[in-house]
């Protein structure tokens, strides 16, 4: 299927779509359809390499960590310098202060409300542009864990961590979500902070997280707590949910039997039903291995903080998660539960 001139080839719904719109442009991100990086022109521009092949887009090659692009000219120019002091006029010495390679940052390790202040008056965004989670929704230890990146945008570490991973793996550099632009040196040095106060050691910053529970004291579930993994109508045809349920709640209706929104006890997301490489990890072996992690009493902890049961990590997995890499994410995924 060949698309006419500005549109490109959604390789997942095998559409034309407009190349200088928002899918293409996430498509691009994911890593779905390859930019072409050129020169000067400031601008995004929508051309045809080959008339029988889909449009390319065509974009610029993001600026150094201690650079800015020149509006005028197109040309990256050093924070500081001369051009970029005319550039800014008065303010540009405050501004000099705040610039990228100084803006990333933790979150404060104060309570809920406090932390939420501080997303409202540092971050642009109030939803998680990674977990699609807004901030607002998230306990306190979630809300711990964000970084706010050198272009203002706050995100979790972890999911940041887990794009990292993947991205490293397919041989890609990390782009902040949502953007072209990549990760400086202090987004990184933020990231590998965030994850060294989650774990209490820095040790590799790019390793998926670990699936191992804190080490706190054993203490059995409740036996009417039982692993779910189906599809349903909360999953959809494309997922199956994964949850901890108490079957004294469940109902039985014409289809069979159904675990409504009280039962839920753990939620650990969702798992795909199709894409697995092959013998590498396919759905069913993620599935037995989450059964076998369950059986040794090691898939959800009691966490002493706040006396709740939680389930360990990466879970919970939302939708979101799988909507890039996903082979390489279920192949890590299923290593990880192996252990």
């Amino acid at each position: 299927m060949y698309c006419p001139a500005g549109y490109v080839l959604n390789p997942i719904s095998r559409r034309c779509i407009i190349a200088s719109g928002k899918t293409a442009a996430e498509l691009i991100r994911r890593g779905d359809i390859a930019p072409i990086y050129t020169g000067p022109p400031n601008r995004l521009r929508v051309t045809i390499k080959n008339p029988r092949a889909p449009a390319a887009i065509y974009m610029q090659p993001p600026c150094d960590y201690n650079q800015e692009r020149n509006p005028r000219t197109g040309r990256c120019v050093k924070i500081g310098g001369r051009t970029y002091k005319k550039l800014g006029g008065r303010d540009v010495q405050r501004r000099i202060a705040t610039e990228p390679y100084v803006r990333s940052a933790l979150a404060p390790l104060t309570d809920r409300h406090g932390i939420l202040e501080w997303t409202r008056a540092s971050c642009h965004n109030q939803v998680d542009p990674l977990t699609g989670q807004p901030f607002v929704s998230q306990d306190t230890a979630s809300l711990q864990k964000l970084v706010r990146l050198h272009n203002n945008t706050c995100a979790s570490s972890q999911a940041l961590n887990r794009q990292i991973y993947i991205d490293r793996v397919e041989g890609r550099p990390t782009d902040i979500p949502g953007t072209y632009e990549p990760l400086n040196s202090a987004d990184h040095n933020a990231i590998a902070s965030s994850q060294g106060r989650v774990t209490g050691a820095l040790g590799n910053p790019y390793a998926f997280p670990t699936t191992a529970a804190p080490v706190v004291r054993r203490a059995p579930r409740p036996a009417e707590w039982q692993l779910y993994i189906a599809q349903d109508a909360r999953s959809g045809p494309e997922y199956a949910s994964v949850l901890i349920v108490d079957v004294t709640r469940a109902r039985v209706t014409a289809y069979g039997t159904e675990y409504p929104q009280e039962s839920i006890r753990v939620d650990l997301g969702f798992i795909p039903v199709s894409g697995g490489p092959g013998p590498r990890c396919t759905p069913q072996t993620l599935v037995d291995r989450i059964q076998r992690k369950d059986k040794k009493g090691a898939l959800t902890f009691l966490d002493p903080a706040s006396g709740r049961w939680k389930p360990i990590a990466p879970f919970p997995l939302p939708k979101t998660f799988w909507t890039s890499s996903r082979a390489a994410k279920m192949a890590q995924l299923c290593a990880d539960l192996a252990v």
